[in-house]
């Protein structure tokens, strides 16, 4: 249970949620945030990833079923990816709820089979998995994703200087693609370069149209360990600003999720932000709204242990 530092890497766990998210599908999220009531389930094929907006949702059940209770307002580009099958896109309207069945079509086509299977093996075997996408690229130079997805993989193995070059690969293909935006913003963070990775990030928002949680997540967790490298120096003034932005870039996160599976993740750690601040009230209604989207994940356990925690500190102080 992550309960103890915002040093948090930005690394597979969230970032893999963000992966090859199609261009200009975060933009169809810039309503502010608010309580959604519509619940959305999806048939599909078991097993299936289930993205809203770009953003993954999380995976179908063994009956090929899955629940959405926390969807952005507005209408929503659903996206449904399976081993074996080609990916399938519908967009939903604002008054749609209910249930949506999506019928995959099965394919041969060796780019998908090779981008799959790199997918596949990133979990196993990074090697193996870099030399798969290597392959999808070879079959289909053009592709601008497949060159992202080698650009993440490559960080996680942490080799920096290839996943730059993949990263300018993928831009020549898109000259304006956020997401390669905040895949380069997270390798200057892993390089310790944070004046760079500030700047990265905040190009893919703007390319993203202010709408980017990826990036506005990368941001906070930049800003986290900015306000410690101050707090190290003994710089007061700055790490109180690197908090104070930290907890700005992760409200703005946690709102564009709504209820993504990563969210799970952004709200833990802005309410540890809200703590180091003092901001005991703050981190509980954060808290008690982790528990209304999130009642019944593994963390929502250690969530409630956070608010009775919290509530006693409040009481001692009065």
């Amino acid at each position: 249970m992550m309960r103890h530092s915002l040093k948090f890497l930005f690394t597979g766990v969230v970032a893999a949620a963000f992966a090859l998210i199609p261009s200009n599908t975060y933009s169809q999220q810039r309503t502010a945030a608010k309580p959604a009531t519509r619940q959305i389930t999806v048939v599909t094929e078991p097993g299936a990833s289930v993205y809203i907006n770009g953003v993954r949702y999380g995976t179908t059940d063994e009956s090929g079923s899955i629940k959405l209770r926390h969807t952005p307002p507005g209408s929503l580009s659903l996206r449904i990816r399976a081993g074996g099958y080609r990916d399938e896109t519908r967009v939903l309207t604002a008054a749609f709820s209910g249930k949506i069945e999506v019928k995959l079509s099965a394919t041969e086509d060796p780019f998908d089979l090779a981008f799959q299977e790199a997918e596949r093996l990133s979990a196993l075997d990074r090697r193996l998995a870099a030399e798969a996408f290597e392959r999808a690229i070879e079959i289909r130079p053009k592709d601008p994703n497949a060159r992202l997805a080698l650009a993440r993989l490559l960080t996680e193995m942490r080799e920096y200087q290839r996943a730059e070059e993949a990263v300018a690969e993928a831009r020549k293909l898109r000259p304006s693609f956020a997401e390669a935006s905040a895949v380069e913003g997270r390798i200057f963070r892993e390089e310790g370069d944070f004046e760079r990775a500030v700047a990265a990030f905040e190009r893919g928002i703007r390319e993203a149209n202010g709408v980017h949680p990826e990036a506005a997540a990368g941001l906070g967790l930049l800003y986290a360990d900015m306000a410690e490298t101050a707090a190290a120096e003994l710089d007061i003034e700055a790490e109180e600003r690197y908090k104070k932005l930290a907890i700005k870039r992760l409200t703005q996160a946690k709102d564009q999720l709504y209820g993504a599976e990563d969210a799970i993740i952004i709200y833990q750690l802005l309410g540890r932000a809200l703590e180091k601040q003092n901001l005991l009230n703050e981190a509980i209604a954060v808290y008690e709204r982790f528990l209304e989207i999130f009642p019944d994940v593994p963390d929502a356990t250690a969530v409630r242990s956070f608010i009775v925690q919290l509530n006693i500190q409040l009481k001692e102080r009065r």
